[in-house]
């Protein structure tokens, strides 16, 4: 069985002002993302496959590892509010994707687990 694989870059205005932020290029910022990896996400739906693909891409970006959180920018630019971000980190939590961090007047943490890596 063979697939066509088919990679497109996309620069979002958000994406294009945190290149800027950091100094970085366009092509460091063009990652990939193992195809096995989405499709092991994909049956919790395609808002928890997309919330996945952006902690997996900020995830890849931070150079240290550990936790990490998500920037406003990337927050801003879905345009959900919290009821969404909540329901779909709590199902990447559930299926032990990622572990989220969350305290009282915070932003929350998140951390990719074994099954993201």
């Amino acid at each position: 069985m063979s697939v066509a694989v088919r990679e497109k870059k996309v620069i979002t205005p958000t994406i294009q002002a945190l290149m800027e932020r950091k100094g970085r290029k366009r092509d460091e910022l063009f990652l990939r993302i193992p195809l096995s990896l989405v499709e092991r996400v994909a049956p919790l739906g395609p808002d928890a496959t997309l919330l996945f693909v952006i902690l997996y891409s900020v995830h890849v970006m931070q150079p240290k590892a550990g936790y990490f959180l998500l920037q406003a920018e990337f927050e801003a630019a879905l345009g959900r509010g919290y009821r969404w971000w909540h329901q779909h980190t709590k199902k990447l939590q559930d299926a032990g994707f990622i572990e989220v961090k969350r305290a009282v007047g915070a932003k929350p943490r998140y951390r990719m687990l074994g099954k993201a890596v």
